[in-house]
């Protein structure tokens, strides 16, 4: 089967703030715009999947890490629009991995983060 024959091409109308959230996003992240728009729809369909006691500790884990080295980067830009933009997505991030912590009944802090 050929890659082609496994994915549907579609044209997609969103609001230009989304289209720039997520074009920030992906290249934050160094996706493509289409891998950054497929993550985040399977992410909805994450409670359709069978649970693995693991899964949760995993993401949690690559959104903290994710978070720090964002906040490296953020802390070694010389650009001053840039580093507003890595410490929000930075904080964003924390938010997330704050509202995970909590929803596995855990502290939503795991103590002082590195930038704090």
């Amino acid at each position: 089967m050929m890659v082609e024959d496994r994915y549907t091409r579609i044209t997609l109308r969103i609001p230009k703030d989304l289209h720039a959230k997520l074009t920030e996003s992906a290249d934050l992240r160094s996706h493509s715009m289409n891998a950054e728009i497929i993550q985040r729809l399977e992410e909805t369909f994450w409670d359709d999947r069978p649970v693995d006691p693991f899964d949760d500790v995993i993401k949690s884990a690559e959104i903290y890490k994710n978070a720090y080295d964002v906040h490296i980067l953020a802390s070694q830009t010389k650009d001053a629009n840039f580093r507003k933009s890595l410490e929000a997505y930075r904080d964003e991030l924390i938010r997330k991995f704050d509202r995970m912590m909590e929803g596995g009944g855990k502290p939503s802090r795991i103590g002082k983060y590195p930038w704090e």
